[in-house]
C-alpha cells in the first residue's frame, strides 16, 4: 500500500498501481525508490504488473529496463502461440463480453510492449487484437 509520504506497506497489496501512477506523474525519486524495491513482487507477477511497469520507464534506470526486458522477450515466444489457437492470433476466453475483454487487455499489453519495445514487439501484435474487436 502506497502511503501519502510516498513509503509503501510491505506486501502484495503494496504493488497496488498507486505508486506506479503518483510515480509516473510526479517524478519523485521516492516513488522510483519504491518500484525499485517491489520488483520481486512484480517479477512474480509481471503480467499482472505489464502496463504500470512499462510506463514508469522514462523514470527508470537501464537495470530496470533490461530485467523488464527479459521478461518482454519471454512473453514475445507466448505471442505466437495464439496463432494456432485462432484466425486472428489473440487469446480468447470464454468469459464476459464473449471473450473480448481478454483480448483487449492483451492489445493495449502489446500497445506498451511495442512502446517501449519497439524492436521486439511488433505493431502487428496491436493490430490483431484491433482486427479481433472490430470484426
Amino acid at each position: 500500500m502506497l502511503r501519502l509520504d510516498g513509503s509503501v506497506k510491505s506486501g502484495l497489496k503494496a504493488g497496488k498501481p498507486y505508486m506506479f501512477l503518483f510515480g509516473n506523474t510526479t517524478g519523485d525519486e521516492k516513488y522510483k525508490k519504491n518500484i525499485i524495491e517491489f520488483w520481486p513482487q512484480i517479477e512474480k507477477q509481471f503480467g499482472r504488473y505489464v502496463s504500470y511497469v512499462l510506463q514508469v520507464f522514462p523514470l527508470m534506470d537501464d537495470s530496470y529496463i533490461e530485467k523488464a526486458e527479459a521478461h518482454v522477450i519471454q512473453y514475445k515466444t507466448r505471442l505466437e502461440e495464439f496463432n494456432k489457437q485462432n484466425p486472428f492470433g489473440v487469446p480468447v476466453s470464454r468469459g464476459g463480453w464473449a471473450g473480448n475483454g481478454s483480448a483487449i487487455r492483451y492489445t493495449i499489453t502489446n500497445y506498451f510492449f511495442h512502446k517501449a519495445f519497439p524492436e521486439l514487439i511488433d505493431k502487428e501484435y496491436i493490430f490483431r487484437g484491433l482486427n479481433y474487436i472490430c470484426s
